[in-house]
């Protein structure tokens, strides 16, 4: 396959064959490629390509919705909130999305934690952008996001 694939190209890429023949491509590098080079049939160069893929959790966000936007979107419209009021608004995640949104949402300025009630209160009314669950979604469509952009979303 990886000879007749070869006919008539002056070079292949590893990676996209590997996707049209829908095969693994680590197998097809160790039990194919070496083989021939091995045997001189055809000549190999090592190329180094990054690749970023979403985590689940990072696909759950870019699906639903980062988690600061979420306990942002929680508190609109309201006087406030406890904790326990956004966890069970936010669901089956919600205490995991409260911890991993809240220090987000309060650096954004959108969330403040009124410690006389203790409540939290959306403090922003007008629109704002998820700009996490965007980048999410343009790395899960092949888009390379610049250094900083990737660091802050590793975090």
């Amino acid at each position: 396959a990886i000879l007749a694939a070869l006919q008539g190209a002056a070079e292949l890429v590893s990676t996209d064959l590997a996707s049209s023949l829908a095969v693994d491509h680590t197998a097809l590098v160790d039990s194919g490629m070496k083989t021939l080079v091995a045997r001189e049939a055809v000549v190999a160069e090592a190329l180094e390509e990054k690749r970023w893929d979403l985590t689940e959790e990072g696909r759950a966000y870019a699906a639903g919705g980062s988690p600061e936007y979420r306990v942002l979107e929680t508190l609109r419209g309201s006087a406030g909130k406890t904790r326990e009021e956004v966890v069970q608004e936010l669901g089956e995640d919600g205490a995991a999305l409260l911890k991993n949104g809240m220090s987000n949402a309060v650096k954004r300025k959108w969330v403040v934690m009124d410690k006389a009630e203790g409540k939290l209160r959306a403090v922003v009314e007008t629109a704002v952008a998820d700009e996490t669950a965007e980048l999410l979604r343009k790395v899960a469509d092949g888009q390379v996001a610049d250094g900083s952009e990737m660091a802050a979303l590793k975090k």
